[in-house]
C-alpha cells in the first residue's frame, strides 16, 4: 500500500512538472510571437495577399489598430469577392430557379453579410489613431479573380481602383475590360495614407449599409402580390440605431477632416488640403453643406423635426401617408421604433391600409408644432419661428435652396422631386 502511494505521488508530481514545462513553453512562444510583429503591405498586390493571409480570422487575436485596420480591409475585399462569385454563378441559374427559392438565397447572403459586417464594424469602432497615420494603401493594387472563373478580367484586376480626381461624375462607374478606358479614368497607383478620418469614414459606411441591409430584412417579400409586408419590427428599431450611428459618425468625419493639418496622402481632403486622392474637390462651401445637411438629417432621423405625410406625396412618403390624419407629420424615429402593430404592408397591391385605430399606440404621427406652409415644405420649422420658406428640394431629398449645390441638381418647388 505505502509503495503504490509512494508511486501515485510521484506520478503526480512528474505529471505536474510536465504540465509546467509545457505551459513554459507555450508562455514562451506566445511571448515571441507576441514580441514579432506581422508585416503589413497594403501598397502592392502581392504585400496585400501576404497579408491577408497571414492575418488571423478570429478579430480578438489583432494586437494593434494597424492590424485592425489591415484586417478590416482585408475582410471586405473579400467579402466582395464572394458576394460577386455568389452572384455571377447563380445568375445563370435564376431564370430555372422558383421565385421563393431566389428569395429565400438572397435573403440568406443578406443575413451573412450583415453578421460580418457587424464583425468589422466592432473592429472599425474600436480603432483610435489620434492624430498619428497607419498603414499606406493603394486599393487599385488589391487584384484578384472576383467572380470565381479561375482568370482575372481586366475590370476585376482594377475593381478596386479609384476614379481620378476631378473628372466628371458621368465618367465614374465599374471599370470595364478596356484599358485606355482604366488609364483614362481611374488611377491604379493612388496611395492613401491612413488617419483617423479615414477610420470614421469607413465606419460609417458600415453602419449604413448594415442599416439599410437591417432594415430590408424587417420585412418578406410577398412574390404573388409583390408587396412587403413588415414581419420583424424589432429588426427596425436595430436599423435604425445603425444608421443613427452613421450620421453621428460622417459628421465626427467631417470635424475630424476640418481639423487635419499635415498634407500627404489624403483621402478626403479640407479646403487647406491639396495632396487627396479623392475623386470629388470638396471646398469650403461643400463642408457647410455637409454641416447642414447632416444637422437636418440627424434631426428628423431621431424625430426631432416631421417629415410632411401628404397623400398626394410620390414614392415612399405617399405610401406612408395613410399613417399619419392631416395636419400631422410623420415621426420617422417613432416609425422605425413603435411601427404600427397591424400588418404593415408596402409595394404595388395598394396604398397602406388605414391604420388609425393604431396611432395611440403607435404614435408615428404627433400633430404638428411647426407653421404650416401650402403644399409640402422643408426645411420644417420648430414652433414659434417664422413661417416656413417655400418648398423647395433637391431631386431625391429634401433640402433648402443653399444646400442645393451638394446634388449639383437644379432645385424644384415640389417635394419630393
Amino acid at each position: 500500500m505505502t509503495l503504490t502511494t509512494s508511486s501515485t505521488s510521484r506520478r503526480a508530481r512528474l505529471s505536474n512538472l510536465a504540465a509546467a514545462a509545457a505551459l513554459s513553453v507555450g508562455l514562451g512562444y506566445g511571448a515571441a510571437a507576441e514580441a514579432t510583429p506581422l508585416t503589413l503591405d497594403m501598397s502592392t498586390t502581392a504585400g496585400f495577399a501576404q497579408t491577408c493571409k497571414q492575418l488571423p480570422h478570429d478579430a480578438r487575436r489583432l494586437k494593434n489598430d494597424d492590424e485592425r485596420i489591415a484586417w478590416a480591409l482585408c475582410r471586405d475585399t473579400d467579402q466582395t469577392r464572394r458576394l460577386i462569385t455568389w452572384a455571377t454563378q447563380n445568375f445563370t441559374r435564376i431564370d430555372h430557379t422558383p421565385l421563393p427559392q431566389v428569395v429565400a438565397e438572397v435573403e440568406r447572403q443578406i443575413d451573412e453579410v450583415r453578421r460580418e459586417m457587424a464583425q468589422t464594424r466592432q473592429v472599425l469602432a474600436r480603432i483610435n489613431l489620434g492624430e498619428r497615420h497607419s498603414l499606406q494603401i493603394a486599393p487599385g493594387q488589391w487584384q484578384m479573380d472576383l467572380n470565381g472563373d479561375g482568370q482575372m478580367a481586366l475590370w476585376e484586376k482594377y475593381f478596386f481602383a479609384i476614379p481620378k480626381r476631378g473628372l466628371s461624375h458621368a465618367s465614374w462607374g465599374l471599370p470595364r475590360n478596356d484599358e485606355a478606358h482604366i488609364q483614362r479614368n481611374y488611377a491604379p497607383a493612388a496611395q492613401i495614407r491612413i488617419d483617423q478620418a479615414d477610420v470614421l469614414w469607413a465606419l460609417s459606411y458600415h453602419q449604413f449599409i448594415e442599416g439599410l441591409l437591417t432594415h430590408v430584412r424587417a420585412f418578406d417579400l410577398d412574390t404573388k402580390h409583390w408587396h412587403l409586408t413588415l414581419a420583424r419590427p424589432a429588426l427596425l428599431g436595430q436599423a435604425h440605431t445603425l444608421i443613427g450611428q452613421g450620421l453621428e459618425t460622417s459628421d465626427r468625419m467631417r470635424h475630424a477632416v476640418l481639423a487635419e493639418t499635415d498634407d500627404e496622402q489624403e483621402w478626403i481632403a479640407n479646403p487647406q488640403q491639396r495632396q487627396s486622392v479623392f475623386p470629388l474637390v470638396l471646398d469650403a462651401e461643400d463642408f457647410n453643406t455637409w454641416r447642414e445637411v447632416m444637422a437636418e438629417a440627424r434631426a428628423t432621423w431621431q424625430g426631432e423635426h416631421l417629415l410632411p405625410a401628404s397623400r398626394n406625396a410620390r414614392g415612399l412618403l405617399g405610401e406612408f401617408a395613410p399613417l399619419c390624419a392631416e395636419g400631422q407629420g410623420l415621426n420617422v424615429k417613432q416609425l422605425y421604433r413603435k411601427p404600427p402593430t397591424k400588418t404593415l404592408r408596402i409595394g404595388s397591391s395598394g396604398p397602406l391600409p388605414d391604420v388609425s385605430d393604431t396611432r395611440a399606440s403607435a404614435a408615428p404621427c404627433p400633430p404638428r408644432t411647426m407653421p404650416t406652409c401650402s403644399g409640402s415644405s422643408w426645411p420644417p420649422a420648430k414652433a414659434g419661428t417664422t413661417p416656413c420658406p417655400r418648398a423647395t428640394a433637391c431631386c431625391g431629398w429634401p433640402l433648402n435652396a443653399a444646400a442645393c449645390k451638394w446634388r449639383a441638381r437644379p432645385c424644384a418647388t415640389n417635394w419630393p422631386c
